[in-house]
């Protein structure tokens, strides 16, 4: 996304873009590393599944909430 004015009518236009463009390109840059070194961190204490139709799997289900059993005053307790 290079935009180029020509010289002889918009010298500073030209330049503006050249540098808004550069500075635009230093920040693509900083945000591909930080994303490339956020998911190597994630990808540390990660593996790789895979499930085959049938298997038998544990579901953790931690926002569940059974509200079936008993009634409290209270639902956070």
């Amino acid at each position: 996304m290079d935009m180029i004015f020509d010289e002889g009518k918009a010298p500073m236009a030209n330049q503006f873009l050249q540098e808004y463009q550069d500075i635009l390109r230093l920040l693509r840059d900083n945000l591909k590393m930080a994303q490339d070194r956020q998911k190597k961190f994630y990808d540390q204490h990660r593996t790789k599944r895979s499930f085959e139709v049938g298997d038998m799997v544990y579901l953790r289900m931690q926002s569940f909430h059974q509200s079936s059993l008993k009634t409290r005053k209270v639902e956070k307790l």
